[in-house]
């Protein structure tokens, strides 16, 4: 017996707008972390705002890998699944008057749109129940269990480490008690609302995609993160 096909998941559509204000608490904090690292450096306030954006970013993308995560895109499409069964059900439950009047309705609609193909809604409605159930079938190639990649991580920490570099005139670095991870662990724990350690082998990572990354293509190899 073949294995069963496996996709690869990825969090997909348009993020939200998401809402965060970096307080003066936040700002402390960071401040402590980067002065204890190295008292000389200087921290401007166009380093919190970018500090913020990210933040925002990863809030929105967050929410984006929930609403596209693999257990929804299966309720969603088993969903829609139900509803084009239920307007197959209705459709063929139609008196003679009903399909008359439709008939008569998609001829006009056929003549007033010349650029379109000849619309027939019962040949329409089984290729969309059709189409729904396919979809769904292929949902469950995606993983049923196990860890998703957190992608929005992955970003969170490549633009972390721009603003370190272009707003505090510091090289990011993988040293365990370097700026960027102290920075880093304050801003992951920001973005998503748990406290997050031992973040170097994703410093690592990133740093390691800055420096091979030619074309500015950000490609990552990271472990669950």
């Amino acid at each position: 017996m073949a294995d069963k096909k496996s996709r690869v998941w990825g969090a997909t559509g348009m993020y939200p707008p998401a809402f965060f204000n970096i307080n003066d608490k936040n700002k402390k904090h960071l401040i402590e972390v980067i002065r204890d690292i190295n008292p000389s450096i200087k921290v401007p306030d166009s380093f919190f705002c970018r500090i913020e954006e990210v933040i925002k970013q990863c809030r929105g993308q967050i929410e984006v890998a929930q609403k596209s995560s693999p257990s929804s895109v299966r309720k969603n499409l088993s969903m829609l699944s139900k509803c084009y069964k239920k307007l197959v059900k209705a459709y063929n439950q139609l008196d003679g008057n009903s399909h008359q009047l439709i008939s008569e309705t998609s001829e006009n609609f056929n003549h007033s749109n010349t650029n379109s193909n000849n619309f027939e809604l019962q040949e329409t409605i089984a290729f969309g129940n059709y189409i729904a159930q396919q979809a769904r079938i292929l949902a469950y190639e995606y993983p049923l269990k196990g860890n998703l990649q957190k992608h929005h991580i992955n970003i969170l920490a490549y633009e972390t480490s721009l603003a370190i570099e272009d707003e505090l005139n510091v090289i990011p670095s993988q040293t365990k008690e370097g700026i960027f991870v102290g920075i880093l662990e304050i801003v992951i724990g920001l973005a998503t609302g748990k406290e997050r350690k031992a973040v170097h082998a994703l410093t690592a990572s990133c740093l390691k995609t800055i420096k091979t990354d030619d074309n500015g293509v950000i490609t990552w190899e990271v472990p669950n993160s």
